[in-house]
């Protein structure tokens, strides 16, 4: 009996590494029980001896990473703020780096699942409890995590450097110390761009793409969807775009150079740094508060077009990037420290729905900024 149990737990561990490697390299559309169960080199038969369905296989790996998680963020040490800091930073980029395939379905499981993103979040608050010995509010959740993630995701799968004194300084000390900050320059009305309502064939279709994939997703729509909807031909749709997956592309190209437009344009020119910050992170909320499809379409481009979203994500560091920065501080993990609030406050204020009154947060969040979370 024992010896049966046992080949029992090794097959439904077999199952759910087959299904983490899928899962970690391909959109959870495209990956099937028939799949999962071949690369396991078991049957699909036997793949029901133990799940109830793909979906009950993914949520079992996004439990573990969880559980995972939460150890893990249970070794938290230090004997004063900042070295606890450091040891909750180094845990959560560890985590990343070891555990880079769970981290990876989980990142699409955050997006299917509004709970997921919850349960972290709790994680998250217990940790920043132990570093700081007090419950955080949500803005000094925001000015701690956003950072941190950013960074860690920018890192693994992008590349891009960082300094982690330069992490640690901004989030016990602030950026802009010399800077004041005034909500009423801040917090202004912004011109969007007029669509012409005369569109061309192409734009057409790519409204209409934008919409069906924000609220379908991409997986989830054909080219036959887009033309129907659009009313034209599918021969129509080949005349303008060479495949689906070319035309996700240039979504996310619009979607990239249309954000830092409107910021660019609707920037006041003369803020502050930190008001400079400050607005832009307004603008850019505001934005995807009208365009919730950006978020989710850039989202879900990750698992098709890796090179054109680490492009996307390129351009807005580099935008960080031609602003003041303090010359002992690394100035790309400003950049990405920086994009990472705003990255996160998206996703809490337009999915989550954790932020009550935007303005408020944003100018707490100048505080921090000024002067960082010391204890």
């Amino acid at each position: 009996m024992a010896k049966v149990i046992k080949k029992a737990q090794q097959t439904k561990q077999e199952l759910l590494n087959s299904a983490c490697d899928l899962f970690s390299r391909n959109w959870y559309e495209t990956v099937s029980i028939s799949e999962i169960s071949k690369h396991a080199g078991k049957s699909s038969g036997s793949f029901y001896n133990y799940f109830k369905s793909k979906e009950d296989i993914f949520l079992a790996l996004l439990d573990s990473f969880l559980i995972i998680f939460g150890e893990e963020m249970g070794g938290i040490t230090g004997e004063t703020v900042e070295a606890r800091l450091d040891s909750f930073f180094n845990i959560t980029i560890k985590i990343g780096k070891k555990y880079k395939k769970l981290v990876t379905l989980f990142r699409e499981g955050q997006y299917r699942y509004n709970e997921m993103e919850k349960r972290l979040r709790g994680i998250y608050m217990n940790a920043l409890y132990s570093v700081y010995g007090r419950e955080l509010s949500e803005s000094e959740y925001l000015f701690v995590t956003g950072p941190l993630r950013f960074i860690s995701i920018r890192n693994l799968y992008h590349k891009r450097p960082y300094d982690i004194n330069t992490l640690k300084s901004i989030i016990l000390n602030g950026l802009y110390p010399d800077d004041d900050f005034g909500a009423s320059k801040v917090f202004t009305s912004y011109n969007e761009i007029v669509e012409d309502e005369k569109k061309a064939t192409r734009d057409i279709l790519l409204s209409t793409a934008m919409k069906l994939f924000g609220e379908e997703g991409y997986h989830q729509v054909n080219v036959y969807d887009i033309t129907r909807k659009s009313r034209f031909a599918v021969g129509t749709f080949y005349r303008h775009f060479e495949s689906k997956e070319l035309m996700l592309e240039e979504l996310v190209e619009h979607i990239g150079s249309e954000t830092r437009s409107l910021i660019s344009k609707n920037l006041r020119k003369d803020l502050n740094p930190l008001e400079t910050t400050i607005q832009g992170f307004f603008i850019f909320i505001k934005i995807l508060e009208k365009n919730p499809a950006f978020y989710t379409i850039v989202r879900e481009a990750e698992f098709v077009l890796e090179e054109k979203v680490e492009e996307y994500y390129n351009r807005f560091e580099n935008g960080y990037l031609n602003q003041p920065c303090p010359e002992n501080m690394d100035t790309v993990t400003v950049a990405n420290a920086l994009s990472g609030i705003v990255h996160y406050f998206g996703i809490e204020d337009i999915f989550s729905r954790n932020i009550k009154d935007i303005e408020s947060i944003l100018s707490t969040l100048s505080t921090y900024l000024q002067s960082g979370i010391s204890h």
